[in-house]
């Protein structure tokens, strides 16, 4: 199966013996659908038998070529061994440039990386794969960069990247070969289980866990140097003569348990817990990241207190009881990017603490986000089917930036201020197919722009004489709600009440794109409609539109695509230029009209009165460009 509904896949397969284990399927999928995808399998007779895998699909159709994507694994990458690098060259729509040929150069934040080859043209389609070709020679968060050699404007870098000391010891656990009187150094002498490596295993040091069902919780202790380098746990098979992933079953107890530990990375497990046990306990320390795991039914999947410098990257987080991630209090610097958190009490619970929840899928939860008395910035998530409230911000000292945020079909409002303090902004989003859109109670000074607002089944905004007294309500779109405005709302400069023109508003399949005669992101490209939203060129014109592809209009769109690379395109805008040596031609000279406007014009002076000068008169016209040429003194037409 496939979340990409246009994908071609195989046909249900059944193994035989033959196969021994192993069958490889070749050229046997096309999705048909860009952005991120993932492939599934499932086990027929036992649903419990399942693994996926995520992609990138790119969509063609660049001419030019503006930007790169640049992508790495996301896993956890020790310091001195060498690493894959994927391009893509694409416009600023995101398209592939599938003629690209040029030479690129490749940068790194790490001044001590080494790549293979310095320069690369090979390119495949637009898109390049190059194998082994860095190797990192600093430990921390590294970017590697990618830019055209004739032009270092075009340019493009990968995201934060998960980069670990790798000259300590190198340890190597597998339950299938392994046991704990062995010396754990060898891939043919490994420990059976983690716990052991964790006993021995401290600052620099790294942690191989090979394939196998690990019935064992592990704790770190060996990790209580604030400076000290990092202790990684990392799942990696390539050691190992048998493949596969290592799972943790921690039975009723938490998978891994730290307390003032620091520098700890835990990498590519697969963590299945039970209703009263955590899959990651932390509780003091600092520096911890958590990259590429899945946690499944646990009480919650990470459970953080009084931890600082946190990062949660690239993690599946699914059907915990309380919360996906659970933050209880004093947790400095929590980032939380690039996740899925699905099924669980809540999704992402934070309380008195700053936090970063960006770039994650938050769906089918109780709340999506909760967060108490805290700080936060919401940015490019997907909110959407949670039980309850999307976004939920409550109590005093909790402020928020909510912004690029798709939050639809939740249950209950999209997103709820509830006794929160002065300072949030809640800036290009769109709040659909929900209770109310947003609900403000007993709130300080937010500022409110940009956003869609539209058929929710209760109010669009909802707010209380205390909150409204020192609020912004500027720019926005509130249409198709029960009633658009509730309260003490009102609508502010700016703000309009029309369709806003979504490519499919329908409840849980919603793709809230804007639809544009000039050009929108597609499924598989990008596409032109017989409608034109009039929320496109509609954002505050103060608001910054550079990141808009082209034409942009100058000014930025409304919702949550707002001054990003998926924005609908704006309506081009022609000169039209009229001169005549006789008479006075309305329009004259050179005038500016949005394109397909219909424009009427004229000749006056035409003809002159008789006497001693000439008479002249307007036969007609000769047009080039979008203007045809006509006849007589009158005449209209499209530009």
């Amino acid at each position: 199966t496939s979340g990409d509904g246009l994908a071609n896949l195989p046909i249900d397969y059944t193994f035989t013996p033959a196969d021994a284990g192993i069958h490889t399927f070749t050229n046997e999928v096309r999705f048909g659908s860009g952005d991120d995808q993932f492939l599934a399998v499932n086990d027929t007779a036992d649903p419990q038998m399942n693994d996926y895998y995520g992609v990138r699909v790119f969509v063609g159709g660049a001419t030019v070529t503006k930007q790169f994507n640049v992508f790495m694994k996301p896993g956890a990458m020790p310091v001195g061994e060498s690493n894959d690098i994927f391009i893509a060259a694409i416009d600023d729509a995101g398209r592939v440039n599938t003629n690209y040929s040029q030479n690129v150069e490749f940068y790194a934040s790490d001044v001590g990386a080494t790549f293979a080859a310095p320069l690369f043209s090979s390119f495949d389609k637009g898109i390049g794969i190059l194998t082994n070709q860095i190797v990192f020679g600093n430990a921390g968060r590294q970017f590697v960069g990618v830019r055209q050699q004739s032009d270092t404007n075009v340019f493009g870098a990968t995201i934060s990247l998960p980069v670990v000391y790798g000259f300590g010891t190198h340890y190597y656990v597998s339950k299938i070969t392994g046991s704990d009187t062995n010396s754990g150094l060898n891939p043919l002498t490994p420990f059976e289980t983690i716990g052991k490596a964790a006993s021995v295993a401290g600052h620099g040091d790294i942690v191989f866990v090979g394939p196998g069902r690990y019935t064992e919780n592990v704790v770190v202790s060996n990790a209580t140097v604030p400076a000290g380098n990092t202790l990684t746990f990392l799942a990696d098979d390539r050691p190992f003569p048998v493949k596969g992933c290592p799972e943790i079953d921690p039975g009723n107890y938490d998978a891994f348990a730290l307390t003032n530990q620091y520098n700890v990375v835990i990498s590519g497990l697969e963590i299945e817990g039970k209703s009263s046990s955590y899959g990651v306990r932390a509780d003091s320390g600092a520096d911890l990241w958590i990259v590429d795991s899945l946690f499944q039914t646990c009480k919650a999947g990470v459970h953080l207190d009084g931890v600082a410098d946190v990062w949660l990257l690239h993690n599946d987080i699914e059907t915990s009881v309380t919360s996906g991630v659970e933050v209880v209090s004093a947790c400095a610097n929590l980032e939380i990017t690039w996740n899925s958190v699905s099924g669980n009490g809540r999704g992402i619970s934070v309380g008195t603490s700053d936090v970063l929840i960006r770039d994650n899928s938050i769906t089918d939860n109780g709340d999506g986000i909760y967060l108490y008395s805290a700080q936060g910035t919401i940015r490019h998530n997907d909110i959407a089917n949670n039980a309850n409230y999307g976004i939920w911000i409550s109590s005093g000292g909790a402020q928020a930036v909510i912004e690029n945020n798709l939050i639809r079909y939740n249950a209950g409002d999209g997103i709820v201020f509830d006794w929160a303090s002065s300072g949030s902004e809640v800036l290009h989003n769109s709040i659909v197919n929900n209770g109310s859109g947003m609900v403000f109670t007993n709130t300080g000074s937010t500022l409110v722009r940009n956003n869609i607002i539209a058929l929710n089944s209760l109010a669009g905004i909802s707010a209380d004489a205390a909150s409204t007294n020192t609020w912004t309500n500027i720019y926005n779109c509130v249409y198709g709600n029960t009633p658009n405005y509730a309260g003490n709302a009102t609508s502010g400069v700016g703000s309009i009440s029309v369709d806003p023109q979504f490519v499919n508003p329908t409840p849980g399949t919603e793709d809230l794109h804007l639809m544009s005669t000039v050009g929108r992101k597609g499924p598989s490209s990008w596409v032109t409609d017989g409608i034109h939203s009039p929320c496109i060129d509609a954002g505050d014109t103060n608001s910054p539109f550079a990141d808009e592809p082209l034409p942009n209009g100058g000014r930025v769109n409304m919702g949550a695509y707002g001054n990003t690379y998926e924005a609908s395109m704006s309506l081009v805008n022609w000169d039209l230029v009229v001169t005549s040596a006789y008479g006075s031609p309305t329009p004259s000279d050179t005038n500016n009209y949005p394109n397909g406007q219909l424009v009427g014009a004229y000749m006056d002076g035409s003809p002159q009165s008789n006497g001693a000068y000439t008479q002249y008169v307007c036969l007609g016209w000769t047009g080039t460009g979008s203007v045809s040429n006509g006849a007589g003194t009158n005449m209209s037409f499209n530009i």
